[in-house]
């Protein structure tokens, strides 16, 4: 019974004394690290893998990051396009060839000497600009033509005014007539000659466009234009 009594104060003063040291061995478990660490990775892998695999809007650093999942679907497609588009213009470039003198300034093309491929296409701009009064001319001649046809409605027939009325609707109808078709043709021939006096390339309705468009005009005849370009080789 002593005996046992002993035994048992040893072993309590055992404990005692190991068990500082023993507790100074074992790390510590933070429940609350290990969830976040757990949901960081489940987050990362998920996040990474269905992002990425979905379009490219996985935010996680697993999968994602690494293997560049989620970017496989963004800047390369834009940057293809980019270079799409950047080929197309340059294309447009060198179709116009020397019709690139068309980015002269205004200033340049007004100073430009008349047989320099700025002073060409100098010429052919005012050529463009000719067509305007043109339209215009056809415009006031249709609200002539409306004007006398209404007035002579209002005449009696045989009159000396309603001959007189008569005389003048018959030759402003011929004069519009002729502005409607054959001048309207002519405008798009002389235009089409004149741009390709400056030209060393084929004619394109394009490349036509094109060149107006660096100067900033409109063609009246772009139909007829096209139309002339479509019918001849010799442009």
């Amino acid at each position: 019974m002593k005996f046992t009594r002993i035994l048992v104060s040893l072993v309590a003063v055992s404990a005692l004394s190991l068990g500082p040291l023993l507790a100074g061995q074992i790390m510590p478990i933070d429940f609350g690290q290990q969830a976040h660490a757990k949901g960081g990775n489940s987050g990362g892998n998920g996040g990474g893998n269905g992002g990425g695999n979905a379009g490219g809007q996985g935010k996680g650093k697993g999968q994602s990051a690494a293997g560049g999942l989620g970017r496989s679907a963004g800047p390369g497609a834009k940057g293809a396009q980019g270079r799409g588009v950047g080929n197309n213009r340059g294309a447009v470039a060198s179709s116009l060839g020397a019709l690139n003198a068309a980015h002269a300034s205004a200033t340049a093309r007004a100073h430009a000497a008349p047989n320099s491929r700025v002073g060409l296409i100098a010429a052919y701009e005012r050529v463009v600009e000719d067509g305007i009064s043109l339209a215009d001319d056809i415009g006031d001649l249709s609200k002539t033509v409306a004007e006398l046809e209404a007035e002579l409605k209002e005449l009696e027939v045989d009159t000396p005014a309603y001959n007189q009325v008569s005389a003048q609707l018959a030759q402003a109808k011929a004069e519009l007539d002729a502005k409607t078709t054959t001048g309207l043709e002519e405008q798009a021939r002389v235009e089409v000659s004149a741009l390709a006096e400056a030209a060393n390339k084929t004619l394109s309705a394009e490349v036509v466009a094109e060149v107006n468009a660096l100067l900033g005009i409109e063609s009246v005849v772009a139909e007829e234009v096209e139309a002339e370009l479509s019918e001849s080789d010799q442009y």
